[in-house]
């Protein structure tokens, strides 16, 4: 299993899961990462291997065309927060259109013609849509992406995901997870137990639960949203 984005909340957690779970784990650490070193020690320590293939489109293909991984996970994701702090660095683009949309994009392509046969895990998000605000129109773009490729796959939409070991602190995250429990538990109270489970918020481990345990079956080229995983 490659994972892409494996140094972020959810990634890290899925790199854990996966490790545990008794697989062959790789997770690519963004090469110009100041945090690099710390985070592939993290990534050797939970019982995976790290890699630091850079992000152009030949290096990733040779990557896949080396060693056509069983399934890639797909979790890149930034924040405005990051992008505005790049940004005054004079550091590379950190937008979402630059990290969520196009390397996302690049590594879609790079296993479409090199490793066709590798299953696809895309983190997608709840109400994601071409209507969408801008990051839900790039999950949207993805997820359309996906349904033309010859790769199987497997997406999921998850609501808010927060919990008490995110390292960062995003008032609008959590703010929107308080949103959507209260949501859930209202839907909870007039029967809709489905529809309460699809918004209440997720942690980064249970989701990477879901994820693995995903990867781990036949992908079956669908959307998912969390009522199909949660009783």
């Amino acid at each position: 299993m490659l994972i892409v984005g494996a140094t972020g909340y959810v990634g890290r957690h899925v790199v854990e899961a996966a490790a545990q779970a008794g697989h062959d784990v790789v997770a690519h650490i963004r090469p110009d990462s100041p945090s690099g070193d710390r985070a592939a020690a993290r990534v050797v320590a939970s019982g995976a291997r790290a890699v630091r293939t850079p992000w152009t489109a030949e290096a990733w293909y040779r990557h896949l065309d080396a060693a056509p991984p069983e399934r890639l996970f797909l979790l890149l994701g930034t924040t405005a927060a990051r992008a505005r702090a790049a940004t005054l660095a004079g550091a590379p683009d950190a937008s979402q259109t630059a990290i969520d949309l196009g390397l996302t994009q690049l590594a879609l392509t790079a296993a479409r013609t090199a490793s066709p046969e590798t299953g696809l895990v895309y983190l997608s998000a709840l109400g994601a849509s071409p209507t969408g605000n801008a990051y839900l129109q790039v999950r949207a773009t993805i997820e359309a992406a996906l349904a033309t490729g010859p790769n199987r796959f497997t997406v999921v939409r998850p609501s808010f995901i927060t919990g008490p070991d995110r390292d960062e602190s995003r008032f609008g995250e959590r703010a929107g997870a308080l949103a959507g429990n209260a949501v859930a538990s209202v839907l909870r109270v007039f029967g809709g137990r489905r529809r309460a489970a699809r918004w209440a918020s997720i942690t980064g481990a249970e989701l990477a639960r879901i994820l693995v345990e995903l990867a781990a079956s036949p992908l079956d080229n669908r959307v998912h949203e969390l009522d199909d995983f949660r009783p």
